[in-house]
């Protein structure tokens, strides 16, 4: 009996890993399979192996052939398969176990799709696990698979996309599954599930081990596809091959996973390190600003030194790439950095207490100095110090003393103030040794006194680390006794150490300073701590993140901000894409703002890449996101933190806005949106019942949620972002509390803001992706959460459309008949389906079917008043009869306020109703009905599919 999928896995010589790869198929949760393992003459027990288990299980196939290579093994092995759906598995690799069940699913779903990919870990040779592939960071596009090899595990193929472009050619040598995505890409969609489904080994007989030769098939590949796309006289490939040397030792022990001797090239270039105690409330924080890093090829591993307060099972749950160590009691931080560094494959070691954070640009500011500069025993940073919740932070930047003798410069005062600031290469613990687990604080001074006798550090003057001091922190508990005697004894240990007989003279002078830095110290923390508590806070912290680009009414936006009567904020500004000096405005709002302000730049372009920067560096309970153009009310976050803390049930909470039109820096049209709560959520947001994204409050766990989510995944994405973020919200189940009263402003300039200026094409086919993704959301909802009126709208078609020939007849007095001009096709039509006919034949451009029912019910709306009294109707309730429902709307979701206050006449009306771009959230219902009977006259070929001319790729739809 034909199986709904085939699963191929060639095998060459890989007895040691063959049985977990069969198994990891066979425990699939998805068991309409059949899997054939193909042997592509194997002289180890490859095919007694896979024999064996055909034997247990008759969906298995094994064919014994010749020795050809890999692409001959799989073109010939799929061949040989009958499933509609193909994929296949690599021998030495695993499958998770609903990788089938989730991809299947999503081409059962999507019939445009004809490859879904998904995420995969790496392994090493034990099975460990050790991260997020790097390819997994890339978006995919059709035009960026030219030169980077996203598609990579595991894949799942339709049959007929795979046979149609002719599958693997066997006569590459490498780089054939390149080749056969780049041909699938131009024949069909492609479908990326964000979760890792798939393990690939990484170990010394892996193909992709051989440099040279995958390179050259992958340039035959990209020219083959240029050429096939007629790209070839237009471009040519550039490609630079970068050679990097590494001295490994030739004799390995039997186990390397802890041995000095390890591989330098390890596939992992950071190890980040994180200890933690009872820091589960911190840690979140401190994640989020690795997990924000620009450079991201780095390995995570938290060391949980005895926690009581359920850090692992947290840790598990919200943030699995993470490697997770356990220490079943405490036994301090130097013990739980050692383990870290025991099991670390990077070639250097980050260390990040819990409770700091990094600023996103941190790593790669270290990594680069430290390649600069590769004879550095240690590259640091300096850092912001935060004393208590409403601690603007202070800058510290330390430096030796005596340049010309860092141990002494590290015995007067040390200078590095925390490892949170340190990146170390690790070949240094081999020279120097592991932190001593005998000082329960002050073990990293002890260190530095032991390594710079062996080198010299790099510093970097810039401030990349927030760190967090805190009343029971190993410094400051016990008012610092804990601290004084540790230092006591590493100055004691010092001292016996022959080699440091030269700074015995200066013993007496150095204790004293250290105890008069103590003293210092206290001095500073003490006061900051004293006030905190006093103050009582009991208020939940909002931290408003400002995207500033070139924003028209900037200081209006931070005054709005200051006049806040919610007190406990923390607001974080970020500029990018700046071709103004904003930064003057930014530093005199700091100077005259209670409570924490910070600065910074982003240097990736658009808003999302800000916003997820700020995210980084917040340390709220709420998020606020504003755009620096914008304005709040000062009541808005005060209501509505208030109904989230009555209310706990909900995520999200949104108010009512208004949408400001200005002219010359003045404001010539104010449109005010008032709402309701919705009982259906998810419906308001695919039918893109428009909000400014600041009309939102959003609970942390929530944007952090949403954050690993990757929905912000593409820089390029700034259109439409926050459509994307707020149905994605909708769509994976988060809920939404309309809180009245609490307003925004939304302000706009002029059709140069980015909501006009982009390409139309290029923005419908963002949508189409986006919508694409909404489906595999929606299918991993509970069942019956996604209707019918649901998939109806995440199923629509995004291509552009117009009215084919038609002529329309009358044949009574409600019913009309639609007649092809140019074919014999034709349909009955109601009054209201007939009125929209009308509509659209007047309409000349070519445009979605979503923008066609926005315009339709435009003109609607100003045919309506246009007639006698008009102005005074109830327009939704007659455009509800003009579209044929068959009740009105329980609620007008017209504007209450339409330019100046008082009486208006048809003309300014019919102006300000052109004034209100398509997006404006109108007449949804409406617009809903009029969508339906657009795919009605779709879907009978009353409609012709219009592709866009190249030379109208760059150019705008009028006012969306």
């Amino acid at each position: 009996m034909k199986k709904s999928v085939s699963i191929v896995i060639t095998v060459y010589n890989r007895e040691n890993y063959l049985a977990a790869a069969i198994k990891s198929v066979l425990a699939q949760t998805w068991s309409d399979l059949e899997l054939l393992i193909w042997d592509d003459g194997s002289t180890d027990r490859s095919v007694e192996i896979a024999s064996e288990y055909a034997q247990q299980d008759q969906r298995i196939r094994v064919i014994a052939a010749k020795h050809t290579g890999i692409a001959p093994a799989i073109h010939g092995a799929v061949a040989a398969t009958t499933g509609d759906y193909i994929g296949w598995v690599d021998s030495d690799d695993i499958l998770a176990p609903t990788a089938l069940e989730q991809t299947i699913s999503i081409l059962n779903n999507h019939p445009l799709v004809g490859l879904v990919y998904t995420d995969y870990q790496l392994m090493d040779e034990q099975g460990n696990l050790y991260g997020i592939g790097q390819r997994c960071q890339i978006p995919y596009s059709k035009e960026r698979l030219l030169v980077d090899f996203m598609i990579f595990h595991f894949r799942l193929i339709r049959r007929t996309v795979y046979e149609q472009v002719g599958g693997i050619d066997p006569n590459f040598t490498y780089a054939e599954e390149y080749d056969l995505c780049l041909k699938l890409s131009e024949v069909t969609e492609f479908y990326h599930i964000a979760q890792p489904l798939y393990y690939y080994r990484r170990h010394s007989g892996n193909l992709t081990n051989q440099q040279f030769e995958p390179i050259r098939w992958s340039q035959k590949a990209i020219n083959n596809a240029l050429k096939r796309r007629g790209l070839d006289s237009q471009y040519e490939l550039s490609m630079q091959v970068v050679a990097h040397f590494t001295i490994k030792s030739k004799h390995r022990s039997q186990n390397t996973s802890n041995s000095p001797q390890q591989i330098l090239n390890s596939p992992t270039t950071v190890s980040i390190i994180i200890p933690t105690y009872n820091r589960k409330h911190y840690l979140k924080y401190a994640l989020d600003s690795v997990c924000c890093q620009t450079y991201t090829d780095y390995e995570i591993i938290v060391v949980d030194d005895g926690s009581t307060d359920g850090t692992a099972d947290w840790i598990q749950t919200h943030y699995p790439q993470v490697k997770l160590l356990q220490i079943p009691t405490n036994t301090g931080a130097a013990a739980a950095r050692n383990l870290g560094i025991k099991n670390a494959l990077g070639q250097f070691i980050a260390f990040l207490d819990s409770d700091d954070q990094w600023l996103p640009d941190y790593l790669q500011h270290q990594i680069d100095t430290l390649k600069q500069t590769p004879t550095a025993v240690l590259s640091y940073c300096n850092y912001i110090a935060i004393t208590s919740v409403d601690h603007k932070g202070d800058q510290m930047s330390l430096s030796p003393s005596h340049p010309d003798d860092l141990i002494f410069s590290m015995l007067w005062r040390c200078f590095i103030h925390t490892l949170s600031q340190v990146v170390v290469p690790k070949s240094v613990f081999q020279t120097v040794g592991l932190l001593n687990e005998q000082l329960k604080g002050c073990h990293d001074w002890e260190f530095y006194l032991r390594l710079f006798a062996h080198g010299s550090p790099v510093h970097i003057p810039k401030y990349l680390v927030r760190k967090r001091w805190l009343p029971d922190s190993i410094v400051t508990q016990s008012n610092c006794t804990g601290w004084l005697a540790n230092g006591l004894q590493v100055l004691e240990e010092f001292y016996r150490r022959p080699a440091n007989a030269c700074y015995s003279d200066l013993r007496p002078t150095i204790e004293t300073h250290f105890r008069t830095t103590v003293e210092q110290f206290k001095s500073y923390i003490f006061p900051a701590f004293n006030q905190n508590q006093s103050q009582s806070i009991t208020a939940s912290l909002v931290s408003i993140i400002i995207s500033s680009d070139n924003a028209r009414r900037f200081a209006a936006c931070l005054h709005s901000c200051q006049q806040q009567i919610y007190q406990n904020l923390e607001i974080i500004i970020v500029e990018h894409d700046s071709t103004e000096d904003l930064s003057e405005i930014s530093r005199q709002f700091a100077s005259t703002t209670k409570g924490r302000v910070i600065l910074t730049q982003c240097q990736q372009p658009g808003a999302s890449s800000a916003y997820n920067q700020g995210l980084a560096l917040a340390t709220g309970d709420y998020i606020q996101w504003l755009d620096g153009s914008d304005e709040l009310t000062k009541e808005k976050i005060a209501l509505q933190v208030a109904a989230l803390e009555q209310n706990r049930q909900f995520d999200i909470a949104y108010g009512d806005w208004q949408w400001c039109f200005y002219q010359n820096e003045q404001c010539q049209l104010r449109i005010a949106f008032a709402f309701q709560q919705n009982d259906d959520e998810r419906m308001q947001r695919l039918m893109h019942n428009w909000q400014p994204l600041h009309a939102f409050l959003i609970r942390r766990s929530t944007a952090v949620r949403l954050q690993e989510l990757q929905v912000w995944n593409d820089p390029q994405t700034q259109l439409d972002a926050d459509r994307e973020y707020l149905t994605l919200a909708a769509m994976v189940g988060f809920r939404f509390l309309h809180v009245q009263n609490s307003t925004v402003l939304y302000n706009h300039f002029s059709s140069s803001q980015i909501i006009l200026s982009d390409s139309y094409v290029l923005r419908v086919e963002r949508l189409k992706q986006m919508f694409l993704r909404f489906q595999y959301h929606a299918t991993m909802q509970p069942l019956g959460e996604i209707t019918e009126q649901h998939w109806f709208l995440l199923k629509q078609s995004w291509d552009l459309w117009k009215l084919a020939p038609v002529t329309l007849e009358r044949h009574g007095e409600e019913a009309f008949f639609l007649q092809h001009s140019q074919k014999e096709l034709g349909i009955p039509l109601n009054l209201a389906q007939a009125r929209i006919v009308s509509a659209l034949y007047k309409s000349e451009q070519a445009c979605t079917l979503e923008d066609h029912a926005r315009q339709i019910v435009r003109m609607f709306w100003k045919q309506i008043v246009q007639q006698p009294g008009g102005e005074a109707k109830n327009v939704a309730a007659e455009l509800t009869r003009w579209v044929g429902l068959a009740h009105p709307e329980t609620s007008d979701s017209s504007p209450r306020q339409l330019g100046h206050t008082g009486s208006q006449s048809t003309s300014l009306l019919q102006a300000s109703i052109d004034a209100i771009p398509l997006s404006a959230p109108l007449f949804v219902e409406q617009q809903l009905a009029v969508l339906y009977v657009l795919d009605k006259l779709r879907t009978a070929g009353m409609l012709n599919q219009v592709s866009a001319p190249q030379s109208e790729i760059n150019q705008s739809m009028p006012a969306r």
